[in-house]
């Protein structure tokens, strides 16, 4: 039974989070799950960067180029608004699908999830994505976002079609595509990038780490990765004082970090030290 409930924990964690988002304190349970999962996957690139650095002050370097490239995106934004919104959704989708290429040899490879995840869930909740993208200043790529509505179901459609012709495990893929569905479909905008960022993405991505960062461990997770995520929702608390505020915070400041993430996650595949077998690095799913 332990074995079973662990092989489907994925599928467990989306019903109990559909089940949950019925009820009032579906905002904490967003926040919970933010602080200890969707915020530790990427806070985890701090000990890459510390791994991969020759001493304190090479170590501080790294930090501080990281940091610097997150404001160099929220500048593009703030001076280009437009060119950020292109390029920082291409990076999204950049970063989600390659995180379930690497995961493709698993029982569970969604990359039509991923996809629609990104670019389908503003196509269904168009009214809230407009609503979303003016404090954001992306009032004009949200128009040609959805003006691109057809061309982005049939691609959808397409990775559906790919993914069930081309690789096993099809009842299970189908099984999580009708759970996403539901949650897509009865659930606001923000419940369901939620549902994919922090229960299939970010849950993957940290375990992945697990298995491919030697310094990360229970000790490391608990004592510094969960702490940075609390910090960084500190702000949150100070200056957002409604939830539908904070939809806005988040997602800029996530698209902000993508670009250092994902030069990151460069440093941990591309070095010599994350070199292993490919059946060795794969998260039994």
């Amino acid at each position: 039974m332990k074995t079973l409930f662990y092989r489907w924990r994925y599928e467990v964690a989306v019903l109990l989070f559909l089940i949950l988002s019925q009820f009032a304190f579906r905002e904490m349970l967003f926040f919970v799950m933010l602080l200890l999962v969707g915020l530790p996957h990427g806070a985890a690139d701090i000990l890459i960067l510390k791994s991969r650095s020759r001493g304190w002050a090479g170590f501080l370097g790294l930090c501080t180029l990281y940091i610097a490239l997150a404001l160099g995106m929220f500048g593009l934004w703030w001076v280009l608004p437009n060119l950020f919104w292109i390029l920082a959704f291409g990076l999204a989708v950049w970063h989600f699908l390659k995180i379930e290429w690497s995961l493709r040899e698993t029982s569970l490879f969604v990359p039509d999830l991923a996809f629609v995840a990104i670019l389908g869930i503003p196509l269904v909740h168009r009214e809230s994505f407009s609503k979303i993208a003016e404090p954001l200043r992306a009032q004009q790529f949200a128009q040609g976002l959805l003006a691109m509505e057809s061309w982005i179901l049939g691609l959808c459609v397409v990775l559906l079609i790919w993914r069930m012709i081309s690789y096993p495990n099809r009842l299970r893929h189908l099984f999580f595509v009708a759970a996403f569905s539901t949650v897509l479909l009865t659930l606001p905008l923000w419940s369901g990038f939620a549902c994919f960022f922090i229960l299939l993405h970010s849950a993957r991505h940290l375990e992945l780490s697990f298995q491919r960062v030697s310094d990360l461990n229970a000790k490391s997770y608990w004592g510094l990765l969960v702490p940075i995520s609390a910090a960084c929702l500190v702000p949150v608390f100070m200056f957002v004082s409604e939830f539908d505020q904070f939809i806005p915070f988040a997602a800029l400041m996530l698209l902000c970090l993508t670009l250092p993430h994902l030069i990151v996650e460069a440093l941990l595949w591309l070095t010599p030290t994350s070199t292993c077998t490919r059946r060795g690095i794969f998260i039994r799913l």
